[in-house]
């Protein structure tokens, strides 16, 4: 339920968001802000909810691909490239924990 209940708030935030850029009313400290706290967000619940962890970074990537027009260059690599290595990594740990 935690995890829908995430999923449904990621896309009402996304979709205010991306009013916001799109009518160019959220001013460059607030995105680089809400960017500082996401990424905090993400590596906290990477390392505190281990099952969980991997569901918020497959919605959150779920998410910034619905937002991709709305990114340049250095949000594709805050948005998309950073959590899908995240999630490889994860995948990594997790194999190499129950196989060794």
């Amino acid at each position: 339920m935690e995890a829908f209940v995430g999923f449904i708030t990621g896309l009402v935030v996304t979709a205010l968001i991306s009013g916001f850029l799109q009518d160019q009313s959220l001013p460059s400290s607030a995105k680089v802000m809400l960017v500082v706290i996401g990424l905090i967000v993400t590596f906290g619940s990477l390392f505190a909810l281990q099952k969980a962890g991997f569901g918020y970074l497959t919605g959150w990537l779920f998410i910034s691909w619905l937002m991709k027009d709305a990114f340049t260059p250095v949000d594709w690599i805050l948005f998309i490239v950073l959590p899908a290595g995240l999630i490889i990594a994860k995948i990594i740990y997790f194999v190499r924990k129950n196989v060794y």
